[in-house]
């Protein structure tokens, strides 16, 4: 399918053009369906011709550590990317059904992994659309030795539309002679950033970004455990075009 953004006009009415013979004026204001919900329904509006509809999962939880005090450290795994599916509608039913997935929650402090970002979905009359959350960070258990790279949560997946697309992943981190090399950043979900880093002897950051994981705890030469960031729930987004 070849799609072509462009304006009627030349100035500023957006359109877009599908296999080269159909033109579809943009109406309205984008809409965000960003509650988390299970088993909603979308209603198209009276005289929509077509919606552009983009489906992203939410992030991981990060894990959480345990803190050994003096000469360890602790480095747990962030959580994954959600995926992304878009798909253009051409006949548009009546109504759909949606769900928004959840952020995973990050574990709690002590070597404790998160839970796996919720899955969001749009289906009906023909259209299925699902963006897989992402997946969970391991806890970090403390130690005076060394613990090599290991990767964070998975990532998420889309499928079902006419473009279908994976998070990414969380990226490793690693432990040596009991210092702290490196920290796992969370993973994000296509299009919509995101990335925090955890920091030294603290909680680390909760996502902020749709379908964008939470960070994984970590602490050096301390006996404070941490807990892990949450992740960010997902969303839908749908262009009404006429």
């Amino acid at each position: 399918m070849t799609v072509v953004i462009s304006g009627t006009d030349g100035v500023d009415t957006p359109a877009v053009e599908i296999n080269g013979n159909t033109t579809y004026l943009l109406g309205g204001a984008i809409t965000y369906l960003d509650t988390v919900v299970t088993g909603a329904t979308y209603t198209t509006p009276t005289n929509a011709r077509t919606l552009y509809v983009e489906v992203v999962g939410g992030g991981g939880g990060g894990g959480g550590c345990d803190g050994g005090g003096a000469g360890t450290s602790a480095a747990a795994r962030s959580g994954g990317g959600a995926g992304y599916t878009a798909k253009f509608i051409t006949s548009p039913a009546v109504s759909y059904t949606y769900t928004v997935g959840a952020g995973g929650t990050g574990g709690a402090a002590g070597n404790n992994a998160g839970t796996a970002g919720g899955n969001s979905s749009f289906s009906g009359s023909g259209v299925s659309l699902t963006a897989t959350g992402g997946g969970s960070g391991a806890g970090g258990p403390s130690t005076a030795g060394n613990s090599g790279a290991t990767p964070g949560g998975t990532a998420g997946s889309g499928s079902g539309g006419d473009i279908n697309l994976k998070g990414s992943r969380a990226t490793t981190r690693s432990i040596s002679g009991g210092d702290l090399m490196s920290l796992s950043a969370p993973g994000c979900a296509p299009f919509f950033g995101g990335g925090n880093t955890a920091s030294d002897d603290s909680t680390p950051d909760d996502a902020t970004n749709f379908g964008e994981g939470g960070a994984g705890a970590s602490a050096q030469d301390v006996t404070t455990n941490y807990a892990g960031g949450d992740g960010y729930q997902g969303v839908i987004r749908i262009t009404v075009y006429y």
